[in-house]
Order: structure tokens, then C-alpha cells, then sequence
């Protein structure tokens, strides 16, 4: 657990203590604390002087951070699998199809990728449906019974490339950019892309520090109106920010409040502001809520980018 973290680039521990009395172990660190990321995906900060995080569970793979900020307790979760080889598994990949092996003990485990799933199944039936269950860094394949196949298969709507692979999205033709969800990085404790065909989101958005974000290049600079594809239940809305970030300077911003549409996943276009870059290059769109007064912040399927005329 120490090896992970203190391998961390961005790890900053001051003080490691055991604690003889629970399989915990206590560590002090500055303000922040960012955890690694087994797909070169920013990293999950937990914001505390002095937290508690215990030792890795062997069946979950994660890592539960307990800390004290500003006065506020809360608990943050975060995968820490930085040291797992995903090489075998990436193999089977081949166009916008995925053939992937069956672990021989324990949950099949794959890394998270940027595409939306169109199909899960036994290979040879495909009928023989199976569930992926995404978690925030890694997907777990689920199925009920004997499984009817040593191998699943996936097939996705566009190659399943993982975060590193991604390129910055560039601009279309017309000065447009087209942001899907699938390709959004998310940092934060429940955050993440849930590639299921009838979900292609971002999804889990119950915390306020949870924040995704996208790559981009700009060569043509200028204003751009910025549409969202969100959802929201009746029990989920709130107030978000969109952002323009070069680097750790935030370029420019706005923040828009979420449309209730009475589902999650019952997605309308919403207005969220305008960005404007003066200069051409690389950038980032970043969302992030400002406030989550009920049970969720809403879905976000798509951002689009139309430059203002």
C-alpha cells in the first residue's frame, strides 16, 4: 500500500504511522494527496491535511481515503490498480471489437475505455448477453451461471482506445468541436463513463469535487457557444461550470443550472455559456458543480462547441 502510494508522482506523504489496532494506516501529507492513475488519467485529489486510508482490500481493489477538510468530514474512494499489466487483455482488441478472456479466478477485470458499447456476449452466442459494469478506471464483466464461453466479446461504436491512446480532439471543418462522453476523463470519488448502450454518459455525479474533462486543440481561436446533451431526474439538477483551462489557468468560464428532465438519461440540449480562446492551442473543457442541492447533478452525454458568429 505504501509502495503505491509513495511511487505516486504527485504523491506528497510527510508521515507514514501504522495503526496496531485495525489493518488501517495512518498517513499526514500536505493539503493535497493526488492518487495514481493506471491510465495516465488525472489523478483523484483528496483535499484533507491528515487522512486515514486503509489497506488495499484484496476483492475490491480500491482504497477508502477518510479525511477532515474545512471541518467536513467525508469519505473518498479511488482505484488504485497503477501497477496492473493490461497488455494481454488490450491484445484482443481488433477494429470496434474486443475478445476478451475469462479470468480463471475471481471477476474478469478490463481497463476503461473511450468508446460506447454497442454489444456484450459470449463468443459464439450472441444472444448469450453479458453485463459490463463500469467502475471509475476499470470494467467488470458480469454474467449469471456458468459462463457458455471461455471469451466475451464486445463491440463498441468506434475502437476502443484507452485514455492514453485518445488524441485532443480538433476542431471540425466549420470551427466546430464535438465532445463525447465517452472520451471525457472524470476525476473524483463516484465520477466516471458508463458505456452501456442504454446509458453512453457520464454518470454517477453525486459529488461536488468530482469534475470530468476533455482534451482539445483550438487552431482557430475565437468564442465559442457551448451546448450540453444532459439529463437530470426529478431528484438530481443543480448549478455546474464549464470551463476553458490551459494548463492550471483557467482561460474563461461559465456556469449554467441544469435542466430537470424527469430522467437521468432523457438527455436535451442545454445552453451553458460561451468560452472564448484568444489564441490558438492545446486546451481543456472541464465541467464541474458548483452546487448538488438533491441526490445528483444531472448526465452529460455530449459537449458541442459552435464558434459565435
Amino acid at each position: 500500500m505504501t509502495k503505491s502510494l509513495t511511487n505516486a508522482p504527485s504523491a506528497n506523504i510527510v508521515g507514514v504511522k501504522p495503526n496496531a489496532m485495525s489493518d488501517r494506516t495512518e498517513l499526514t501529507g500536505q493539503p493535497s494527496l493526488r492518487l495514481p492513475d493506471p491510465l495516465s488519467q488525472p489523478g483523484q485529489v483528496v483535499r484533507t491535511a491528515a487522512f486515514t486510508l486503509s489497506r488495499r482490500d484484496a476483492v475490491t481493489n480500491r482504497v477508502t481515503a477518510a479525511g477532515l477538510c474545512l471541518g467536513l468530514f467525508y469519505i473518498t474512494c479511488a482505484d488504485l490498480a497503477a501497477d496492473e499489466d493490461w497488455s494481454a487483455v488490450l491484445a484482443g482488441r481488433e477494429g470496434s471489437r474486443w475478445v476478451i478472456p475469462l479470468a480463471q479466478d475471481g471477476p474478469t477485470r478490463i481497463p476503461r475505455v473511450c468508446a460506447s458499447l454497442r454489444a456484450s456476449y459470449f463468443e459464439g452466442d450472441p444472444d448469450a448477453a453479458v453485463v459490463v459494469h463500469p467502475e471509475i478506471t476499470f470494467w467488470e464483466i458480469r454474467y449469471k451461471g456458468k459462463p457458455k464461453s471461455p471469451r466475451v466479446v464486445l463491440e463498441f461504436d468506434s475502437p476502443p482506445l484507452t485514455p492514453s491512446e485518445v488524441r485532443p480532439t480538433e476542431q471540425a471543418g466549420d470551427g466546430t468541436l464535438t465532445l463525447r462522453c465517452g472520451h471525457g476523463l472524470t476525476s473524483g470519488e463516484k465520477l466516471r463513463f458508463e458505456p452501456q448502450p442504454h446509458k453512453n454518459t457520464i454518470g454517477y455525479w453525486t459529488m461536488v469535487a468530482d469534475r470530468v474533462t476533455w482534451p482539445v486543440r483550438i487552431e482557430r481561436p475565437g468564442s465559442f457557444n457551448v451546448g450540453a446533451l444532459q439529463g437530470a431526474a426529478k431528484n438530481g439538477g443543480g448549478t455546474a461550470r464549464v470551463s476553458l483551462v490551459q494548463g492550471e489557468t483557467v482561460v474563461d468560464s461559465a456556469e449554467f443550472e441544469v435542466e430537470v428532465t424527469g430522467h437521468f438519461q432523457n438527455f436535451v440540449w442545454r445552453h451553458a455559456g460561451v468560452l472564448t480562446a484568444e489564441r490558438p492551442g492545446d486546451y481543456q473543457i472541464r465541467i464541474e458543480a458548483v452546487e448538488i442541492p438533491r441526490v445528483a447533478l444531472m448526465d452529460v452525454r455530449q459537449l458541442h462547441l459552435s464558434p459565435k458568429r
